[in-house]
């Protein structure tokens, strides 16, 4: 086979390459089973993290602890807690709440647990391990953020 022969056959394999590609890229999107070729993984993360627990907005969130119906959980530090938090919340990290600290929480009431927001995991991994002690438990949409933009109470450790 001469040189020539093999870079038109080279170049024959790159164009059927460049038309494949596209035509298979518009099959692919007007499927409703397609591959998800740009899918936002970490909006993936959220969402099976949303699933995994009950979600409430700080609006919700704000009626219950008028009603006296929750109790606040601080996933964070404790010197994020002590610079501002929902008040009354108990500041509970997840290194203790893997512990096992937080089972004398009232069964009687929605355990609200927060963090810092959207990008935060140690709500989900508070969460986890209080619904290990049979508590109601639920994540505070966008964490203090979201609490401090819908304009909720705040205190601070003496």
């Amino acid at each position: 086979m001469s040189s020539r022969s093999t870079r038109r056959m080279l170049k024959e394999a790159m164009l059927l390459l460049l038309l494949a590609l596209p035509l298979a890229a518009g099959v692919n999107a007007l499927r409703p089973d397609g591959i998800p070729l740009l899918e936002n993984f970490a909006q993936r993360e959220a969402e099976a993290m949303r699933l995994r627990f009950k979600t409430l907005s700080p609006l919700q969130a704000a009626a219950l602890l008028s009603e006296g119906r929750a109790v606040f959980v601080d996933a964070r530090e404790p010197e994020a807690y002590a610079m501002a938090h929902v008040p009354k919340a108990v500041s509970l990290p997840p290194k203790q709440a893997a512990e096992g600290k937080g089972a004398d929480l009232p069964r009687d009431k929605t355990i609200v647990v927060y963090c810092d927001g959207m990008a935060c995991g140690a709500s989900h991994a508070v969460a986890e391990a209080l619904l290990r002690h049979g508590l109601d438990v639920a994540v505070l949409e966008n964490g203090i953020e979201g609490w401090i933009m819908t304009r909720g109470p705040l205190e601070r450790s003496e």
